[in-house]
C-alpha cells in the first residue's frame, strides 16, 4: 500500500515538473523570438 501511495506522488511529481519545463521552455523560446 505504503508503495503504491509513494507511486502515485512520484506521478503527480514528475507531471508538475513535466509541465512546469514546458511552461518555462515556451516562456523562454519567446524570449527568444522577441529579442
Amino acid at each position: 500500500m505504503t508503495v503504491g501511495v509513494r507511486h502515485s506522488e512520484m506521478g503527480a511529481l514528475l507531471g508538475f515538473a513535466e509541465r512546469q519545463l514546458y511552461v518555462y521552455k515556451r516562456y523562454w523560446v519567446w524570449e527568444v523570438v522577441w529579442l
